[in-house]
């Protein structure tokens, strides 16, 4: 699927996992056996093509949580840095402790997309 070189992670140096690059617009997975934070992290881009010309371009950092099967998905935008919108799938408004203590030592700012649209929850 692609090569795989030792690479820091880049906002998580002490991790020791190996990215794997894809093919499909993934530029790099990597996956951690670390029990407090996610237990993966995708930079993904996606772009919005109007033709040939690029509309949007949407450059972003995944940080998986939980469950591999239901994860709880926490997205930052390469453009927006400091920010990180959690994704509930619209079934609640709340982000589990664990996962909001990881994205608050990381973040300024962290929202929640739930089923009240999206929401600052912290800080409040």
């Amino acid at each position: 699927m692609g090569d795989s070189r030792n690479l820091p992670h880049p906002h998580v140096p002490e991790w020791l996992s190996e990215p794997t690059w894809l093919e499909d617009g993934q530029f790099a997975v990597w996956t951690t056996v670390d029990d407090t934070g996610p237990f993966q992290i995708v930079h993904n881009r996606d772009f919005m093509m109007n033709g040939e010309q690029v509309e949007q371009d949407y450059n972003f950092i995944d940080y998986l949580f939980g469950e591999t099967k239901e994860p709880i998905v926490a997205r930052m935008y390469l453009d927006e840095t400091d920010a990180v919108t959690v994704s509930t799938a619209g079934k609640s408004d709340s982000i589990p402790d664990g996962v909001l203590l990881y994205l608050k030592k990381r973040f300024r700012e962290v929202h929640v997309l739930g089923e009240h649209g999206s929401v600052k929850v912290w800080p409040k």
